[in-house]
């Protein structure tokens, strides 16, 4: 459940972003080209930060999941099947 409500999240951040930007940006009548801009280091590694602490979030329940399906229980019946 972690695991979906961290994508939704997720989801509706980066939605609100896109709407924002649509919204914000968009030609307008009379304005003319828009100036060519050069890039933030700080905007850059923060938005490779919080995508690596999302994906960490993420995979710390997966794993333990993993790890936690993997084990056989003790009084686990052994089936044999045989397909033709």
């Amino acid at each position: 459940m972690t695991t979906v409500l961290s994508a939704v999240l997720v989801f509706i951040l980066v939605e609100a972003a896109l709407l924002i930007a649509i919204f914000l940006f968009r030609e307008r009548p009379g304005t003319g080209a828009p100036r060519p801009g050069h890039g933030s280091t700080e905007v850059e590694v923060v938005w490779t930060i919080i995508p690596a602490l999302i994906l960490a979030i993420i995979a710390a329940p997966t794993v333990r999941a993993m790890f936690g399906t993997a084990e056989v229980p003790a009084d686990a019946i052994e089936i044999e099947v045989v397909g033709h």
